[in-house]
This record gives structure tokens, C-alpha cells and sequence, in this order.
């Protein structure tokens, strides 16, 4: 059975947790965390009434 997408990031946030998963502008983010804001944007787009299997574009602003 095929698993989620997130698995890879679960198995990382327990296995290493501190360990930086993105290091950007000097900025390291570790797997635990990154694994729990990604988990909190999930839980923002079901209450704004998103369901799973529903397509989200992301536009973003380029910031110097």
C-alpha cells in the first residue's frame, strides 16, 4: 500500500528531529519543526473548508 507524502518527513521529525531539514538565508529549520508547521498550515486549510484531494495554488512575493 503506498504511503503519504508526509511519511518521509514524520520518519525524519522522529529519527532526527533537530537536525536542519532547510538551512535558508542562514535560517536552519529542523525536521520537527518543520513537520509541525506543515501539519499547522494543513490544519488552517481544513478550517478554512479545504478537503483532502482538493488542488491549493501558492503565489508567493519574492522579498530581498
Amino acid at each position: 500500500m503506498p504511503g503519504l507524502v508526509t511519511d518521509g518527513l514524520d520518519y525524519w521529525a522522529r529519527m532526527q528531529p533537530e537536525e536542519p531539514a532547510i538551512i535558508f538565508r542562514g535560517r536552519r529549520t529542523g525536521y520537527r519543526e518543520l513537520r509541525d508547521r506543515a501539519r499547522a498550515v494543513a490544519v488552517h486549510l481544513l478550517d478554512l473548508g479545504l478537503r483532502p484531494g482538493e488542488v491549493v495554488g501558492i503565489v508567493g512575493d519574492r522579498k530581498s
